[in-house]
Formats: structure tokens, C-alpha cells, sequence
């Protein structure tokens, strides 16, 4: 038999007085007590990516391959570091075509 990888930690509940029923909550085993708490200092996805970089910047990140003939080809890979350097550059590029951080959930080009 297969391992689980979920459990149950709220069963189903029927209908009642009008509102709909809702099925069971499921969990990863490995937070079925609750969740550990966050990392201090990664707040966001930039935050871990960041982090990512400085661990590991040769481990590999991103890969692709090509099709030729129906049949897929090997992996090409690119690491941490030379994804993050992307990502600067790529960063800089839109700020100096006038995009400007106006906050955490906006961008927009000032005229």
C-alpha cells in the first residue's frame, strides 16, 4: 500500500440552516500538529529566494530541454546564482525604463 501523505484534521460537515456543506480539511503529515512557525527575516517569496541563493548558488535551479524528433534531449540547467544575476538585471532593466515601486502590491510606470 501507498504511504499518505495527508490526514484528516476536520471532518466533513453536512449542510445545515441554509448553509452549504463543506468537505474534510487535510493536512501534510508533516504539519498535522499545526504549522512550525515562520523563518525570522523571510517574510516574503523574495526573502527565500534570496536565502536559496546565498545556501546553495551551484546547485541547480531551472531547467530545460529541447524536443528534437519527438524525443526529449537533456537537461540544461541553470544555477541559483545565475538565475538571481537574471533577475537583477532583468530588475534594473525595468527600473530604468521609469517603472517605480510605489508598494508591496503595485508597480506602475510614473509619466
Amino acid at each position: 500500500m501507498a504511504e499518505k501523505f495527508i490526514i484528516e484534521v476536520e471532518p466533513a460537515k453536512p449542510a445545515k440552516d441554509g448553509k452549504p456543506s463543506v468537505g474534510p480539511v487535510y493536512r501534510s503529515k508533516f504539519a498535522k500538529d499545526g504549522f512550525p512557525p515562520p523563518i525570522e527575516g523571510l517574510d516574503s517569496c523574495w526573502d527565500i529566494f534570496r536565502l536559496s541563493v546565498e545556501k546553495y548558488p551551484n546547485n541547480r535551479m531551472l531547467g530545460h530541454r529541447k524536443i528534437v524528433d519527438g524525443k526529449p534531449g537533456k537537461y540544461v540547467w541553470k544555477t541559483y546564482k545565475e538565475v538571481y544575476d537574471i533577475v537583477i538585471k532583468v530588475g534594473n532593466s525595468i527600473r530604468n525604463c521609469g517603472v517605480e515601486k510605489v508598494s508591496s502590491q503595485l508597480y506602475m510606470v510614473l509619466c
